[in-house]
């Protein structure tokens, strides 16, 4: 009696445990295919982005331009009160900043995108200014560069600008003070971009 009793008791834990599965699963969703099947190759991302740049090239996709920040009305002048003595002028109010829509856009974006898929022990900062590169040495502070390439040690090895970006005289100022710095000095043009696999060679090649 004992054997038969512990028999039936393993069945109805069999039938309730698998009854419990079952409702565990259709909670969890493990049928679900986003969860089965939803996972990205690996390489997916860099051949996507490779296949997008190709397309760039070819004229059959454009990079949309920066978003120009909107310009404030200026109002009418309204008469002034004589300044009564004693008393500070009022001071003019300023016009209130609105956000960009995208801190990096337009081919530059492209390019950033590009650095981030070929140089991924690398760190990648847009707009930078060059005065940040030195702790001596005068330059013009709103001297800046494209995008700035730093190794894994955070210590800048390249910096890159779009050749419609840049006019001659300042090309040669940045040239010129990356080259003390020696720090490699990119113009890259829009319509002939390498591909992610090619920067760095580019970057390191002697």
């Amino acid at each position: 009696m004992k054997i038969a009793a512990a028999v039936f008791g393993f069945i109805i834990l069999a039938v309730v445990f698998v009854a419990w599965f079952r409702f565990y699963k259709s909670i969890k969703g493990d049928d679900s295919p986003q969860l089965s099947g939803g996972k990205r190759k690996p390489g997916t991302e860099k051949d996507s982005l490779e296949d997008f740049i190709a397309s760039y090239k070819r004229g059959e996709v454009t990079v949309g331009k920066s978003t120009p920040l909107p310009v404030a009305a200026k109002p009418s002048p309204a008469p002034q009160a004589a300044p009564v003595a004693g008393k500070a002028a009022p001071v003019a109010a300023q016009a209130t900043p609105a956000r960009r829509d995208a801190f990096v856009s337009g081919v530059t974006k492209l390019v950033y995108l590009s650095c981030k898929a070929g140089l991924r022990d690398h760190h990648i900062f847009a707009h930078v200014s060059l005065s940040m590169l030195s702790t001596g040495g005068a330059i013009d502070p709103a001297l800046t560069v494209d995008l700035l390439i730093c190794n894994a040690a955070m210590s800048a090895v390249a910096a890159i600008d779009l050749i419609d970006a840049s006019s001659g005289a300042t090309h040669a100022a940045k040239s010129d003070y990356l080259k003390v710095l020696g720090i490699r000095y990119l113009r890259l043009s829009a319509k002939s971009l390498p591909r992610p696999d090619e920067l760095h060679a580019l970057l390191y090649k002697m």
